[in-house]
């Protein structure tokens, strides 16, 4: 009898193809074990990740480069390379068909359009197994500010409005320090702050936050606007963009009505306002008009009668304290009431009319 051995099979000098139905009986015949496996393209990246020094809102920060290599077998497709945040640009020279072992360059630059901590990422589309790729960016600076612009509408020319609150928050798990707040642009007087973050230099601890009152208080008509910067440790100066208008606003008017009074009686009202403003005495119901805006205080005084013994005529006055605007239509009035015999008045009631303290006060004592 003749015997047949088998011929030995060495892996290693045999290459499975799959497509080959000689390798499919040398498998079945031979009793190898054949890893049949497909041409894929595969892609690695020198980093995944990028972080910018902080850099001014305007500027740009020097670029970074990523090195992406086809380590695959087979031709990388390349659909798109996008950018989540516009605060980083990036720019590449990859072709749209990458072959094995191809690289190209992915260039990222931080150049911020507004503050604040910024992060994003790179993403790569293409046809390997893992796709999307992605390489994380972000910039250093741990001091994030609750808005970047504020707007303070029209305000009077020389008046302050109402204060604009930011809120500065240390986004890291360090204390920084707040080294400075500084006013520049056009019309840098324009705009004052304070702060609860501390007599400079402030510490804010990490995760810590402080509030910055902004106020507006136009030097003359027209646009205003400036920055405010915050210079801290962590790498670099925030800036909040300020804007607002001047204008010298229409004088309101008040109605001061007067009542209570017989026919011929004078009344003894005054009005008393911002800058010094006093009306002189107001005898009956009048108009006051082109008033600077602002709050104004109407007084009434003790009115004695021309006709009786003893008796007087009380103001109670509504309204005393009011706020004339720009649209005017301000009111107060002043009724008179009348205290007769056995009425006693506290003052002499011919000198009664001389003392704006007793106002809204019932002097009469039965």
């Amino acid at each position: 009898m003749i015997l047949h051995r088998r011929p030995s099979f060495n892996a290693t000098r045999f290459k499975c193809n799959s497509s080959s139905l000689l390798n499919v009986a040398l498998f079945i015949f031979l009793g190898a074990a054949c890893a049949v496996t497909a041409a894929n393209a595969q892609v690695s990246l020198s980093s995944n990740s990028l972080l910018f020094p902080s850099e001014a809102v305007g500027k740009k920060s020097p670029p970074q480069t990523v090195t992406l290599t086809n380590t695959g077998s087979a031709s990388l497709s390349i659909k798109s390379i996008t950018l989540s945040n516009s605060n980083f640009q990036q720019s590449n020279n990859c072709p749209v068909s990458l072959g094995p072992s191809g690289n190209c360059s992915i260039t990222v630059t931080f150049a911020p359009q507004s503050s604040g901590h910024q992060i994003g990422s790179v993403s790569i589309i293409d046809n390997a197994v893992d796709s999307p790729q992605s390489i994380s960016v972000a910039d250093s600076t741990a001091v994030v500010l609750s808005t970047s612009k504020l707007n303070f509408g029209t305000q009077q020319v020389g008046a302050t409005g109402a204060p604009l609150n930011i809120t500065l928050t240390n986004s890291s798990s360090t204390a920084i320090t707040i080294t400075s707040f500084k006013f520049t642009g056009a019309d840098k007087g324009d705009f004052a702050q304070i702060n609860d973050c501390g007599a400079l230099p402030a510490s804010i601890a990490g995760g810590a936050s402080c509030i910055i009152s902004a106020t507006f208080a136009p030097g003359a008509s027209g646009s205003r606007s400036g920055n405010l910067s915050i210079g801290d440790t962590s790498g670099g100066s925030q800036s909040i963009s300020l804007s607002g208008a001047g204008a010298i606003l229409a004088a309101g008017t008040l109605q001061v009505t007067i009542s209570g009074l017989p026919s011929g009686t004078k009344a003894y009202v005054t009005v008393y306002g911002p800058d010094g403003y006093n009306s002189g005495t107001l005898t009956a119901t009048t108009s006051l008009s082109n008033l600077s805006l602002g709050t104004y205080n109407v007084v009434g005084t003790i009115v004695p009668s021309s006709t009786a013994t003893n008796t007087v005529y009380v103001p109670s006055v509504t309204g005393r304290y009011v706020i004339v605007s720009e649209t005017g239509g301000a009111e107060a009035s002043v009724a008179y009431y009348i205290c007769g015999n056995p009425c006693r008045p506290l003052l002499f009631p011919l000198l009664a009319h001389r003392q704006p303290s007793l106002i809204s006060k019932k002097v009469c004592l039965r």
